[in-house]
């Protein structure tokens, strides 16, 4: 697993071993593009639901029901990479 991680990151003193600095470096990165989405997704539910929608389209309801579905999904992710 260590010569894994060393080879998809390049980082690490030994590809024998893996640095917590360097473990928590990477879930640091690959957590932050995760939080802005779940926070662009949140805005986007909060505008549906103050009635922003596209005008005649009566698919607010269905189109916040699908970016709340995303949301969990990546609030699951960041629950995966922080463990």
């Amino acid at each position: 697993m260590s010569q894994d991680f060393a080879a998809a990151f390049g980082l690490g003193r030994t590809n024998r071993m893996i640095d917590m600095v360097d473990a928590n470096g990477v879930a640091v990165v690959a957590i932050q593009p995760l939080h802005r989405r779940i926070e662009a997704l949140e805005k986007e539910v909060a505008r549906l639901r103050a009635g922003e929608g596209s005008p005649g389209s009566g698919g607010a309801n269905e189109t916040a029901g699908y970016i709340r579905h995303d949301i969990a999904d990546e609030r699951h992710r960041l629950r995966v990479v922080r463990v």
